[in-house]
């Protein structure tokens, strides 16, 4: 049995280069490969200044060489190990060595084994960036192997068994499948597609035999059911022909992830009618976001879709709205402005900030490309704490007096052209309060604190036996902290202040003032 190597390093060199929230992995369609998204990397790496992975996320799908058959344990193997970096963007490749026969059918290989690899894409990029999350765009089939993972709790995470999407985008995937091709004819493989394979069996609308696509909608795994000629009818990749499948389609979608749709053509880009590429017509109601690229007399419509249509991919991508963005402490965090919508210049930006105390959280946006903007901040209730409108940039401080999760909205009126800005926070919690005499009954006699000033160095002595000793400066701030375990305690302080020391004795404690000028 083969398994997946992974090897996980992280280069320090490399933690300060990735700025979105949620860090993007791109997936090819069928036959296709890491070159699908080369115009568009350029574009996201000139225009909107992101940082792309130079290691691809490469999976070989046909691991022991023999089409006829599909065992998921034995077929999917991780080619390049080894670290990755902490970037924005990461390109997925199941083309593998096309010349050699072994790896020939990779990038033709099952929907199922497409999403069972990207399990382990999207660990070794929730590794390598520490994100809670990643967004997900595939083109064509790329768009079903991200269904697949993500409608198929079984390939989660197994750390924690979750699916750690952010955000879904499609272009050109045919959700409700496509019967392009020229089926029992098998022209597709003169171009190197060929339609009896895995994936040509799984893209299917309807089977050879007239009947409903097995994998997208349901059925038995078997030649009655799709036809003769196909290189295996194990769809479920277990090792075994004949279940009945759940179709991808009759599987339920998480409610919890945001979904978007670039479309190509008007009736059809001339693989995937628009009707197919529509995810809202097989569930409707998780209300995908739908954004048109009209490439009608296009001739290489399908194929050209992730080549062109720069602009409507990244709305697509735009931040998410049920899973808000948790911003990181210190973290300058970049944000998508774009219009979120088909038909109106308008985006709305929402994140959140976690805080375990009481303090002040300052919040600071740089670049808002638009003048007609705004901002909101809301407490634990809801409640709006700050609004200022028309800004470009805007920093602000609010007191946090409650533990729990705030919100920020950024709204505004988008420009023309897609632009990025920075939104950061910092968290200063509120100082513990100074007690300055003991509450105790008894307290420890100090014999002496000696010298007093002093250099930093100096002698803590009780009459009871000394169990720790901690100084603090004037806004109560723990300095330092010493264990002691007897009645007589030299002290060592690194900095120069005019202090509180605070002795915890078996008997009780005491505070006192010094001054240490080191």
């Amino acid at each position: 049995m083969k398994k997946i190597l992974i090897t996980l390093l992280l280069s320090t060199s490399a933690i300060a280069q990735r700025t979105l929230p949620n860090p993007i992995i791109l997936v090819h369609g069928f036959t296709a490969n890491k070159n699908t998204w080369t115009p568009f990397t350029n574009y996201l790496r000139s225009n909107l200044g992101l940082t792309i992975s130079p290691t691809l996320l490469t999976y070989d799908l046909n691991c022991d060489g023999n089409n006829a058959t599909a065992q998921i344990l034995m077929d999917v193997c991780q080619i390049n190990t080894g670290t990755i970096g902490n970037y924005d963007v990461y390109v997925v490749d199941f083309e593998v060595n096309g010349n050699n026969t072994k790896y020939k059918y990779s990038n033709q290989a099952s929907a199922t084994k497409q999403g069972y690899a990207l399990k382990y894409a999207i660990e070794r990029v929730l590794a390598a960036t520490g994100a809670d999350r990643v967004s997900l765009l595939g083109h064509s089939m790329g768009g079903l192997a991200i269904r697949e993972y993500a409608q198929n709790p079984i390939h989660y995470q197994d750390n924690d068994k979750q699916h750690h999407i952010a955000k879904i985008a499609t272009i050109g995937t045919p959700h409700g499948g496509s019967n392009q091709g020229s089926l029992n004819l098998n022209l597709g493989s003169l171009f190197g597609k060929d339609e009896f394979s895995e994936a040509g069996r799984d893209l299917k609308t309807t089977t050879l035999n007239g009947k409903s696509g097995v994998y997208l909608f349901g059925g038995y795994e078997n030649a009655a059911t799709l036809g003769n000629g196909y290189f295996n009818y194990d769809i479920d990749n277990n090792g075994r022909t004949g279940d009945l499948i759940v179709g991808l389609n009759q599987r339920p979608f998480p409610e919890n992830i945001d979904a978007a749709c670039v479309i190509g053509g008007i009736d059809s880009d001339l693989v995937v009618t628009t009707k197919s590429q529509n995810l809202n017509n097989i569930y409707p109601v998780i209300w995908a976001k739908v954004f048109n690229y009209n490439c009608q007399f296009t001739e290489t419509c399908h194929t050209e879709e992730p080549k062109m249509a720069f602009s409507e991919m990244v709305q697509a991508l735009d931040e998410p709205y049920k899973l808000l963005t948790s911003l990181k402490q210190g973290v300058s965090t970049k944000g998508i402005f774009a219009k979120e919508i088909q038909d109106a210049n308008i985006d709305d930006d929402e994140y959140y900030i976690y805080v375990s105390e009481k303090g002040k959280i300052n919040v600071t946006f740089n670049g808002v490309p638009s003048a007609q903007t705004l901002i909101r901040f809301y407490d634990i209730e809801n409640r709006q704490m700050f609004f200022q409108q028309n800004i470009t940039n805007v920093n602000f401080t609010i007191d946090a007096d409650k533990p729990g999760f705030y919100k920020i909205l950024l709204h505004g009126e988008t420009p023309n052209s897609i632009s990025t800005y920075f939104v950061k926070y910092t968290f200063t919690p509120t100082p513990p309060p100074i007690v300055v005499t003991s509450t105790t009954p008894t307290k420890p006699t100090v014999s002496a604190l000696y010298p007093n000033p002093n250099n930093g160095s100096f002698w803590v002595e009780s009459s009871s036996n000394i169990t720790s000793i901690d100084i603090f400066d004037q806004l109560g701030n723990l300095l330092q902290s010493t264990e002691a375990q007897s009645n007589r305690q030299r002290i060592e302080l690194n900095s120069a202040c005019n202090c509180i020391l605070r002795i915890n004795a078996t008997e009780g404690s005491k505070s006192i003032r010094f001054l240490s000028q080191k």
